[in-house]
């Protein structure tokens, strides 16, 4: 998959493009020093050649003129004199031979040599003491290490031809040239004479002796460096002009756009960064800058109007979620919250927490009595006369039903004591009478004190304030009980881990694990339903309901469990976990019917999961506290979808007037009604004609607890529709291996326990 390329910055761009400019003025530059150099080895060729003619003609001409001062030397009659008798040779050098004409010649640079070569008068410094051979004429190298000078000679002879000597002269060749101001492309100070290897030079090769330096064009050098410097300046002028103009859309246009840039994202983010900030504040020196500036101000603007909005109906929101909707005060959540923000705030360090449990003595029978509205008034005059006895810093809390409790941080015994008779007093005085009630209304109220600095220890402190309370309930108690460090938990009352397994689950669902187990249909054998078995985990182990109910029982947390399990079961289907066209038997207390969380769920899941069939099994021992109430509820869910079934029927007796009046489809047996099926006596005679009646009166049949083939035969020949227990199908933690399973499940069952008390003690280990 390609990734789209990254945007580049306008600092970035800026920084390419002076980059670019710059190679691009390196590249002129070095394509004008390229022809500056082209330039300039065209110029030096063409000097070499110009220095290399114009030497040439300067040599031929200082030899043409020493030649003739050497030819009158020698047609001089005082240099034959000089050599028939030198006597006075070396006045002749110093004083005649300076007064003669002789040019390029002088007394310091003639020798005069004899005809055998030799120098007269042992020679001057500087001259050959003898004279090569060779023919006369020529030019010779001098000895000695003087390239700068070059020696001639010529023959003298007399009238008849007779050889009587030799003059040779020394001619200074930057002296001569220099005077001739012949050489305009030759240096004359760089000439040097190369020695042939046989000491003569011939007058046509003397210039490949020579060695010379070309003499610089200054007004060509004047010309190159004002080209360069013109380079050079231009050069800097664009490169400067760039730079400053990168530094411009860096810092003035690059930068702010940057910022506004991170603003914008954090604002997109979520961020709450809502105040002023520099850069929209201050104007922007660019005008399209500041139109954006002044744009993103005002968006600001109306973003932290909305956000401090947001922030205000958050807050209700908040307080709203945390409040119990029909009292006004602080509810489970509220509580839990703020229980686990003391223990945060404390840091691991102890601190001394009173917690106050409060409870209304026989608030059911006041419901049953006055009707669900009385009993809403007692509740919020409960709270009322709290509210007014507590301190503004105490908080009052709503657990569930009318079970109340308030945390006083940095308390102790007495403190905590003397808060709880106050309620207790007010509460005694506060007349319920105006609510239409005859009898008085009385609140039970646990304490208990300790030092907290751990979740367990604030779940235990909870434990000791429920035994405390519980025991004010106790007959000739005095309403209010402080549960003393050395005094026991009563297990009968609370035990410790489980409830805090219980609430922690209810507080949070995905705590609760389920169990499938099948529900046969005797027609055909197919599993056409699976009761799902809620457990909660425990430390190591889990917890199943013959130890979560009855603390459910007792707290009244009936209508929290079944929201919770439902919360949890809905999120099951969501994700997949169950398949869809499952059927689904699920277990619902019958007080959850009148909670419109419930029933709100319960509709969501028959809209969305429509293709899979729903089984409720309502509870049947709490209908006769519920009673005909329930009816409309139960009706709005068949008509939904629900199929209703009445569970542990028989378990509690239920008269026969409340079943009727309930839109119930299905009667679940209660696995103890099942074991007297088989029984040859007087009751399992009287549950087989109560069986047979349920079913003539149109019921369907279903019967729990079929641990063995002998009841599978019973319930068969008895016209059950549906069974379950161990015989036919344990649970399982996945419907997935079940829902695999083809044919029908009675083919092939397992062989169950035959002892009847085999098969109760293993339907108890079943749930």
């Amino acid at each position: 998959m390609s990734h789209p390329a990254a945007k580049l910055s306008l600092t970035e761009w800026s920084r390419r493009l002076f980059l670019a400019v710059l190679l691009a003025v390196l590249g002129v530059a070095g394509w004008g020093l390229g022809q500056l150099q082209s330039i300039d080895r065209e110029v030096r060729g063409h000097r070499a050649e110009e220095a290399q003619r114009e030497l040439q003609n300067a040599l031929l001409s200082v030899q043409n003129q020493a030649v003739q001062s050497l030819h009158k030397l020698v047609a001089w009659d005082e240099t034959r004199q000089q050599l028939y008798d030198p006597g006075y040779y070396h006045y002749w050098l110093a004083d005649r031979l300076t007064q003669a004409d002789t040019a390029v010649l002088s007394g310091r640079t003639v020798q005069l040599y004899d005809r055998l070569g030799h120098a007269l008068d042992g020679g001057l410094s500087g001259l050959p003491k003898a004279l090569p051979a060779g023919p006369p004429n020529v030019l010779l190298a001098p000895a000695g290490s003087d390239e700068r000078h070059l020696f001639i000679y010529a023959p003298v002879s007399e009238g008849d031809g007779k050889l009587i000597g030799y003059v040779g002269a020394q001619v200074d060749l930057p002296h001569v040239l220099s005077s001739l101001n012949s050489l305009s492309y030759t240096d004359p100070n760089s000439l040097h004479l190369v020695p042939s290897t046989s000491g003569v030079l011939s007058g046509k090769s003397l210039l490949d002796h020579f060695r010379y330096e070309i003499a610089p064009d200054t007004d060509w050098q004047t010309l190159r460096r004002q080209i360069l410097n013109t380079y050079l300046g231009l050069a800097l002028v664009v490169l400067t002009g760039f730079l400053i103009q990168f530094l411009f859309l860096h810092h003035k246009l690059a930068r702010p756009l940057k910022r506004f840039a991170e603003k914008i994202y954090r604002l997109s983010t979520g961020g709450t960064e809502l105040q002023a900030v520099q850069e929209l504040s201050n104007p922007m020196p660019l005008a399209e800058l500041e139109t954006v500036r002044q744009a993103l101000q005002g968006y600001r603007r109306r973003l932290s109007e909305a956000y401090q909005n947001l922030e205000s109906r958050n807050a209700a929101f908040r307080d709203q979620a945390r409040r119990d909707a029909m009292t006004g005060v602080l509810n489970r959540r509220a509580f839990e919250e703020d229980w686990s923000t003391l223990i945060e705030q404390a840091g691991g360090r102890p601190v001394g927490v009173a917690l106050l449990l409060f409870d209304c003595d026989h608030f059911k029978a006041i419901n049953d009595t006055y009707g669900h509205g009385t009993g809403d008034h007692v509740l919020k005059a409960i709270c009322y006369v709290l509210g007014q006895v507590m301190r503004s810093v105490d908080h009052l809390y709503r657990l569930g039903g009318d079970e109340f409790a308030t945390l006083l941080p940095h308390a102790d015994e007495g403190q905590a004591m003397r808060l709880a008779q106050r309620c207790q007093k007010a509460l005694e005085a506060h007349d319920f009478r105006q609510y239409k009630l005859k009898e008085s209304v009385s609140v039970s109220i646990g304490v208990a004190v300790d030092e907290v600095s751990r979740v367990e220890e604030m779940t235990r402190l909870q434990a000791r304030a429920d035994t405390a309370m519980y025991r004010a309930k106790r007959p000739g108690s005095a309403r209010v009980h402080m549960h003393g460090k050395s005094e026991a938990l009563d297990s009968t009352l609370v035990a410790s881990p489980e409830v805090s397994a219980l609430y922690r689950a209810l507080a949070d669902p995905t705590r609760f694990n389920f169990l499938y187990q099948p529900l046969v249909r005797l027609s055909d054998g197919r599993a056409e339903y699976h009761e799902v078995l809620t457990r909660i985990g425990l430390g190591h182990g889990v917890m199943g309901p013959e130890r979560f109910l009855e603390i459910v029982r007792n707290r009244r947390l009936e209508k929290d469990l079944d929201l919770a399990v439902l919360t949890r079961l809905r999120q099951h289907l969501r994700e997949g976990t169950i398949p869809p066209g499952s059927g689904l038997a699920i277990n619902l207390f019958a007080q959850s019917l009148a909670c419109t969380d419930i029933l709100a769920i319960l509709q969501d899941m028959a809209c969305a999961h429509s293709d899979n069939p729903f089984l409720l099994e309502i509870t049947e021992h709490a209908l006769n506290q519920e009673g005909a109430d329930l009816a409309g509820p139960m009706l709005a869910l068949r008509q939904v979808g629900f199929r209703l079934a009445l569970d542990d029927f028989g378990k509690a007796y239920s008269p026969l007037s409340y079943l009727a009046e309930l839109p119930v489809q299905y009667l679940k047996f209660d696995p103890t009604l099942t074991r007297q099926l088989h029984r040859d006596d007087t009751r399992g005679r009287m549950v087989t004609r109560f069986a047979r009646l349920m079913h003539e009166a149109g019921y369907l049949l279903m019967a729990e607890g079929v641990e063995s083939a002998q009841h599978l035969a019973r319930v068969r020949a008895l016209g059950f529709d549906y069974a379950q227990g161990y015989f036919l199908g344990r649970p399982a933690a996945s419907l997935l291996p079940q829902m695999a399973a083809t044919g029908s499940m009675l083919a092939g069952a397992p062989d169950g326990k035959n002892d009847p008390d085999a098969v109760e003690e293993g339907h108890q280990k079943a749930q």
